[in-house]
């Protein structure tokens, strides 16, 4: 395993208060190739993936990791070298050919299942994925509400921020930084709402040259890091926006890709950014309470989504056990070895 394994690992779609978003676009839209993976739960896009990832690391190749929103045990794509894409097509980030042969090309692992055995288990699959269905749209329902009450906790939080400070503050944090040729955005996201819980992965920490945590104070952060965008946008540069998956039009972090530098929320770093020197402190004691109560029920309706999604997970690996016991996983290995040998060399 090189030093690259898993170092720039990402999720690249979000269990939101808007339903399901995927940044795919923005991931297909670099790539000069793409590989679309098919196949059921259970039958090794995941594993896939992971083998042509490593072999691609012992070549000494650059991996970007891109993990399941839902299941953030379970790789949903690998970028390899920015230019060789290979992501899981099926639902809820199901993707077709747009250039057939050109640039898209399908792998179908469905291949390597045993039809028959599955057609045996038709009920049952009917019957998990109702059920799996209906955990996840009390999930959606869930964060829907959370969203909503994040929205009045934000209203409230704004109005005691000391913009003009928090903006000259964020011009300073990026003086030294030259301007760029142009400005460009490239959302992913470093946390996840999924079956597994509320998982943050700690990658610009690891990746930046220099990375610097801010500390929120009553849900402040946020403006800290979209005052550091605003002021990317007027330097030209370019930059990775990880997005708030409950709501993402705010971001979570930011990390300057031509400099390396990185803010995010939360995390290790030498020097910090509180945002209470920010605020209007007699103006946020006003306020206090009504910013608690909305965030108070912000956290509840997100462990309520919390709660569906884990009782979504018991349907999901079941049909992943299903599928599992249908698969001729020795002839879909010899395909993978083969494919790897023929990719790589």
């Amino acid at each position: 395993m090189s030093g690259n394994d898993f170092l720039r690992s990402y999720f690249c779609a979000a269990n939101s208060g808007n339903g399901f978003v995927s940044f795919y676009d923005g991931l297909i839209g670099k790539a000069e190739r793409v590989f679309i993976i098919k196949g059921g739960p259970g039958t090794g896009k995941s594993r896939f993936l992971h083998e042509v990832a490593s072999a691609a690391n012992k070549k000494l190749h650059t991996v970007d990791y891109y993990y399941c929103s839902s299941d953030s045990s379970s790789l949903d794509a690998i970028m390899i070298d920015g230019k060789t894409l290979f992501l899981d097509g099926t639902a809820p980030h199901s993707v077709e050919t747009a250039l057939p042969g050109v640039r898209d090309n399908i792998i179908d692992l469905g291949a390597f299942w045993d039809v028959a055995a599955l057609i045996g288990q038709r009920k049952r699959i009917t019957e998990l994925n109702r059920k799996k269905a209906l955990c996840f749209g009390r999930a959606y329902g869930y964060l829907s509400a959370a969203a909503d009450a994040s929205a009045v906790a934000d209203s409230v939080s704004a109005s005691f921020v000391l913009k003009d400070k928090l903006n000259s503050a964020a011009r300073r944090a990026l003086s030294s930084i030259p301007c760029g040729e142009g400005f460009e955005t490239t959302r992913v996201a470093l946390r996840s709402i999924g079956m597994n819980g509320d998982v943050r992965l700690d990658t610009f920490e690891r990746i930046a040259e220099r990375y610097t945590p801010i500390i929120d104070f009553h849900g402040t952060a946020h403006l800290f890091i979209s005052a550091l965008i605003k002021e990317a946008e007027k330097k030209k540069l370019r930059v990775t926006v990880a997005v708030d998956p409950l709501d993402i039009k705010k971001a979570d972090a930011v990390f300057f890709d031509d400099s390396g530098i990185a803010f995010g929320i939360g995390g290790e770093g030498d020097k910090k950014i509180n945002m209470r020197r920010f605020a209007d402190l007699p103006s946020c004691r006003l306020c206090r309470n009504e910013y608690r109560l909305a965030d108070a029920f912000r956290r509840g309706l997100t462990d309520g989504a919390l709660a569906s999604l884990k009782a979504a997970s018991v349907y999901h690996f079941a049909l992943e056990k299903i599928y599992g016991e249908a698969m001729d996983f020795a002839a879909k290995e010899e395909y993978t070895d083969n494919f790897i040998s023929e990719l790589l060399g």
